[in-house]
């Protein structure tokens, strides 16, 4: 029974897709215990680029997820940002540009209190990093949202607490 099941599992892993299968499938990357997917990104080659936060060496970190059509990994996926807690909210596709990430980062303090400040990452289109920019006062600040401006530049919509 067991080599019967291998079998099967085998032939439904194969590269050969059905039109049903090239045009909806299932996946899963990370942990569905600590991994939070928070916002996606259709690309112009039909793949997808995601981001939120996943569970790396006990601390969460933003992430970059880059697929194809298929909703396969690709080699340079996933990658992460930020040298401490960090979770990625909102995703701009700039197209073959890159994409910039906004969230938040987040810092433990003396007191073991945390304080959150809005968290920009600027990649290149395969997720390799550019620059990185840190926006925020003594409150918590984070970002929901990013947006591009038609006249250039970017809009971020998030929260301050005071």
């Amino acid at each position: 029974m067991l080599l019967f099941l291998t079998a099967i599992m085998l032939y439904s892993c194969s590269d050969d897709l059905s039109d049903f299968q090239k045009k909806s499938f299932i996946k899963v990357y990370g942990s569905i215990e600590t991994d939070i997917g928070r916002d996606l990104q259709v690309l112009n080659s039909g793949g997808y680029a995601i981001t939120g936060s996943m569970q790396l060496d006990y601390s969460s970190r933003m992430f970059l997820i880059i697929t194809d059509e298929y909703g396969n990994q690709t080699a340079s996926s996933p990658k992460y940002y930020g040298d401490t807690p960090s979770v990625g909210n909102s995703l701009l596709s700039l197209g073959d540009d890159g994409f910039i990430i906004a969230g938040q980062i987040i810092d433990t303090l003396a007191d073991g209190s945390s304080h959150t400040d809005i968290y920009l990452v600027r990649t290149e289109s395969d997720g390799k990093w550019i620059w990185d920019k840190r926006l925020g006062g003594t409150g918590n600040e984070t970002s929901y949202h990013i947006a591009k401006r038609s006249s250039g530049g970017f809009v971020i919509a998030g929260k301050k607490e005071v």
